[in-house]
């Protein structure tokens, strides 16, 4: 799927501190498996139970992680890197480099310098060309430009079941949508409001009024399939797509009894909805 659509990647190894930790086989598995050019930036300190951190061989510094929220310390050389990040950059984003981190996830250590090669090494949105088919032009293809002040045009890409109700994750590809605005859902052409917005930083939810180009929001009260193509009214254009390839696995399922059926045909077009990749048949 990134082959396809052309998305520049970062690899991070994780687990580092686990039983037969071997970032090292990774690295040479991305190499010979997936046909990356996976390359390190940094090279473990330790390994399994005696994994203490990082050198990051991008600056040449060794970082060690302490604590819960992994406090990090630096040797006192700082050298100049521009050039080599740069050069990396290039790299990635011509899709001819996979840059390859490594750490411990569960114990925040080396997720800070993944986070950093995020900003470092992969593009903002305003460096991808974005395109929609505009359904008034027999679905020729239209270049959405990053810009906040264009028409609203977003894509549900996630749906998640919350105690608050369905929670919607939405890209939004161009213009801006606020807390209040009516917006339409171009698979069925219904006008909704955006009840509330929030920015989620993992499961923490932040209010937000309002969200732009580039951004990724989450809204609550939006009915809604995944791939579902949002604008405020004033174009008629729908994002393509994910492509799904044919299903590898399939199962033949029925409820025990049929006083369960309603409620089975509701989990079973949950599902549907929520997945693109899950198809339900009837025979």
């Amino acid at each position: 799927q990134m082959r396809r659509y052309k998305v520049p990647r970062l690899a991070f190894i994780n687990k580092l501190d686990r039983s037969g930790a071997n970032p090292y086989r990774v690295a040479t598995a991305l190499r010979e498996k997936l046909n990356h050019n996976a390359v390190m930036m940094q090279i473990p300190i330790g390994a399994e139970d005696n994994f203490q951190g990082v050198v990051d061989l991008v600056t040449m510094k060794a970082y060690y992680f302490d604590g819960d929220s992994g406090e990090k310390f630096l040797m006192e050389e700082e050298p100049t890197v521009d050039e080599l990040k740069k050069a990396i950059r290039k790299g990635c984003l011509s899709l001819q480099l996979t840059p390859v981190f490594m750490g411990s996830a569960y114990k925040n250590k080396g997720v800070q310098l993944l986070l950093n090669g995020v900003t470092d090494y992969l593009p903002m949105p305003t460096e991808i060309t974005n395109e929609a088919l505009d359904q008034d032009n027999k679905e020729a293809k239209v270049v959405l430009p990053c810009d906040p002040l264009k028409p609203f045009v977003g894509y549900a890409f996630k749906l998640q079941e919350t105690p608050f109700g369905q929670l919607t994750y939405v890209r939004v590809y161009q213009g801006t949508v606020k807390k209040g605005d009516f917006i339409t859902n171009m698979a069925t052409t219904k006008k909704i409001k955006v009840p509330r917005l929030v920015r989620m930083h993992a499961d923490k939810m932040e209010e937000t009024e309002s969200s732009s180009a580039g951004d990724i929001v989450a809204m609550f009260g939006i009915d809604c399939e995944s791939g579902t193509t949002f604008t405020d009214g004033t174009v008629n254009y729908t994002m393509t797509s994910m492509f799904v390839p044919n299903a590898v696995i399939s199962l033949a399922v029925w409820p025990k009894e049929k006083s369960g059926a309603d409620n089975f045909t509701k989990a079973l077009n949950k599902f549907r909805k929520e997945d693109p990749t899950f198809r339900v048949a009837r025979e």
